[in-house]
């Protein structure tokens, strides 16, 4: 829970903590890509599925519930664009499509890149989470038998992560 070491060195601990974050991104956002495949039909081009999520109030008030001060993240696709999450939740889906993109760009460094990957991870995650209990209330008891200690923050990530992990 500790926040995302800042130090530019090069230490196997370093990168196995980056390498761990990336997995489990990309673990996530292929979570994401999938619900929206189930939620509005696989044939559809992920951009027109995660536009439709982008317009989706309950999805929208679920990114209000998670996001921090909102997250500005440049656009490695499009270097002159930054996508940014609006007041009211939109533009979320294409920040974290944005830190997905940034993974993949050699020469990036764990130090700088880390903390924008863990914040984005945790937001996404929990905004994932709200709206999947929020569209199935069911599951809240599937994941108490699981982990009936995360019940009470709703099994979310950043109320046990360290606020510098999401600065």
């Amino acid at each position: 829970t500790a926040a995302f070491p800042a130090s530019s060195d090069d230490s196997p601990t370093l990168w196995d903590c980056f390498f761990r974050l990336q997995a489990a991104y990309l673990l996530m956002w292929s979570a994401l890509e999938r619900f929206t495949a189930l939620a509005h039909g696989p044939a559809e081009p992920l951009m027109v599925r995660l536009d439709r999520l982008n317009d989706d109030h309950r999805f929208l008030a679920c990114v209000r519930a998670a996001v921090g001060p909102k997250l500005n993240v440049a656009d490695p696709r499009e270097q002159q664009r930054a996508r940014r999450v609006k007041d009211d939740g939109s533009g979320a889906v294409y920040s974290w499509l944005a830190v997905r993109g940034v993974l993949g760009r050699p020469g990036k460094s764990a130090h700088l890149d880390g903390a924008l990957l863990r914040r984005a991870l945790v937001e996404l995650h929990d905004t994932c989470r709200l709206h999947l209990l929020g569209l199935l209330p069911p599951l809240a008891e599937g994941w108490e038998k699981l982990d009936p200690d995360g019940a009470a923050d709703g099994w979310l990530l950043a109320p046990v992560v360290s606020p510098e992990g999401l600065g």
